[in-house]
């Protein structure tokens, strides 16, 4: 059976929520973009949730993706961005009340995918795989529900990104990511071979996913300087879909996505680069100068 693609916006949308790029705003793999909510924009409603039916799993995952296509249009409608916030908005009042019900849609539609997730597990007989939906649809709850608070009880935007930040650092909601992380190529690939659909729809948006590489990335290694000795540097390599900084996992890579440059001279000067497979031109760097950029690391060496 053919695969059945989704649209890209549902694709990317899908990726974020089974593991592999952006859910909505937070990157699984353990940075959290913050997104731009439109100026003044009106969210319309979190879509009218129907009972799920249970019945065969492939059923399930048509219904599951129907319903995450309707609630990403109305996530759309906030005017929600994959972008970097590194001003706070000219009307914050208006940016609030767009991101307090963007906030509460994020929780409404990520514990109904949860259900969905749950409920697939209860219709599959192999162990592993049963486990994979039964941790994919934990992290996504959990992952949403936290965010989802960030968001709808944010009192400023200063509070919203301090929130974010603080996240960055929380043990456990890392290990939320990560375990997300592994549980989703289990169900995608067993939905693909199960009911030809690719629920994953080839992955988040290019764009989206070095963002979110590279960003992790960035997080991973100003931590480290944190506690850094004074003499030995981070290094970032690959191997086999990981990130390692000094031989140790940190993250997982992205698929089309490829280390390109990197150095490290101190805690106040580094950079780290990565850039699409298919287009190397598409690149995006994390530095201790710049934050996450679109300038290449040569441009900003000292």
């Amino acid at each position: 059976m053919e695969p059945v693609k989704l649209s890209d916006g549902t694709a990317a949308f899908m990726s974020a929520l089974l593991g592999t790029g952006v859910v909505l705003g937070v990157v699984y793999g353990g940075h959290l973009l913050l997104g731009d909510v439109g100026e003044g924009s009106a969210p319309s409603p979190t879509p009218t949730l129907s009972t799920i039916d249970p019945g065969d799993i492939c059923a399930l995952m048509d219904d599951m993706v129907a319903y995450s296509e309707e609630w990403e249009d109305s996530m759309a409608d906030t005017g929600w961005e994959f972008s970097r916030w590194a001003e706070p908005p000219a009307d914050e009042a208006a940016w609030l009340d767009a991101l307090h019900e963007f906030g509460n849609a994020m929780i409404d539609g990520t514990q109904r995918v949860k259900e969905y997730l749950e409920q697939a597990a209860d219709l599959v007989v192999d162990p592993e795989v049963k486990e994979a939906f039964d941790n994919l649809a934990n992290t996504t709850g959990e992952i949403g529900r936290i965010q989802g608070e960030i968001e709808a009880d944010a009192a400023s935007w200063e509070d919203f990104t301090s929130a974010f930040d603080d996240l960055t650092n929380d043990a456990e909601y890392l290990a939320l990511l990560f375990e997300g992380d592994a549980a989703a190529p289990i169900v995608e690939a067993y939905v693909l071979d199960t009911c030809g659909r690719d629920i994953l729809g080839g992955g988040a948006s290019v764009d989206a996913s070095l963002q979110a590489d590279v960003s992790t990335l960035g997080k991973e290694i100003a931590t480290y300087f944190v506690d850094w000795d004074g003499v030995t540097l981070p290094e970032i390599t690959e191997s086999d879909g990981t990130y390692l900084l000094n031989g140790s996992l940190v993250a997982m890579q992205a698929e089309g996505v490829v280390l390109s440059d990197q150095w490290m001279v101190d805690e106040v000067n580094w950079c780290v680069e990565v850039a699409s497979e298919a287009d190397p031109s598409a690149a995006y760097s994390y530095s201790a100068q710049a934050g996450l950029s679109e300038d290449t690391c040569e441009s900003l060496r000292p």
